[in-house]
């Protein structure tokens, strides 16, 4: 089986540092509210942290992102989640942090779920993130310098994979959820 991969971002920065690292796939810049795809183009479509950026037009990235993906294909979403312990204070730190814009905000998926029944159906949902996840993969919003992230990765980690052991959404920082288009 031969895989094809296509890249979107908004950011025409990222898209030339992708075509740089990954010169054989397809890439493109522009907004995941209005892409350049054909109607039922892709088997997967798979958005890591993307959507917590677009609101309030989460409808219409979904809207796109729906139109996009072929009947039974795959939409995989890694965000934020909303309603959880996390997200009380991140919802506090947006407000205060400059580095944070007004349209970001945290994925409702049971929103998403609810808005879009009989048109995408949810077949897994998994919850996880804690220290390592704001410390280490997100270490731009505590300014964590690289030099102290190679020491403190590990031990962190370890921490995240201990408290993965007892899945708990209400204490996840996000979660990753797969749905198929029907």
């Amino acid at each position: 089986n031969e895989c094809y991969v296509y890249a979107l971002d908004i950011s025409e920065n990222q898209i030339s540092e992708y075509k740089k690292k990954y010169p054989q796939n397809e890439s493109q810049a522009s907004s995941i509210l209005k892409t350049n795809y054909e109607d039922n183009f892709f088997d997967y479509v798979v958005i890591n942290g993307g959507l917590h950026h677009v609101h309030p037009y989460l409808n219409d990235a979904m809207k796109e992102i729906i139109r996009i993906t072929k009947q039974n294909g795959q939409i995989i979403l890694c965000e934020p989640s909303a309603n959880t312990f996390f997200d009380f204070f991140r919802k506090i730190w947006y407000k205060f942090d400059s580095y944070f814009e007004e349209n970001e905000a945290s994925v409702d998926y049971n929103r998403i779920d609810k808005k879009y029944q009989g048109i995408i159906t949810k077949n897994y949902i998994s919850h996880g993130g804690f220290f390592a996840y704001y410390l280490i993969y997100n270490s731009m919003i505590f300014r964590i310098p690289y030099r102290t992230k190679k020491y403190i990765s590990k031990p962190l980690f370890a921490i995240d994979r201990a408290i993965d052991k007892f899945p708990n959404k209400f204490f996840s920082a996000y979660s990753i959820a797969r749905y198929t288009k029907l």
